[in-house]
């Protein structure tokens, strides 16, 4: 059997391999409620896990979050793929981020048009 520290540094290979960034933050000096999720920052996939979760809590939401990703022409170990599939993968809310809209060529001084501001498209687990 392996050990929960095993199946999440496989999880976050197979993320990895989904072009998924996972990014732990300490997500209680925020200053706001906020809890582990996955957004798209810039076009990218990054998954914020809180630091200070458990190592159990940890493999409990980067394998829902795995659940909703097409991961059948992806090698895992049998044992990191059991653990992916007790997820539900028709959830809603911890549904894959939209694509991003293609800018509108007509439009000027869009938020996308190279300004600083990030695009966020939250979604929590």
């Amino acid at each position: 059997m392996m050990r929960p520290e095993q199946i999440y540094q496989h999880l976050l290979d197979v993320a990895e391999k989904v072009q998924i960034t996972v990014s732990e933050e300490n997500l209680r000096r925020t200053g706001i409620k906020a809890k582990s999720g996955l957004c798209r920052i810039h076009g990218k996939d990054i998954y914020i896990m809180d630091k200070k979760a458990t190592i159990r809590e940890k493999v409990s939401l980067l394998a829902g979050c795995l659940a909703r990703w097409p991961l059948d022409d992806i090698y895992i170990v049998p044992a990191v793929r059991e653990v992916i599939q007790k997820y539900p993968i028709n959830d809603a809310e911890g549904s894959r981020p939209p694509e991003p809209e293609s800018p509108d060529p007509n439009t000027e001084g869009d938020a996308d048009s190279g300004g600083d501001a990030p695009e966020w498209s939250s979604i929590s687990t």
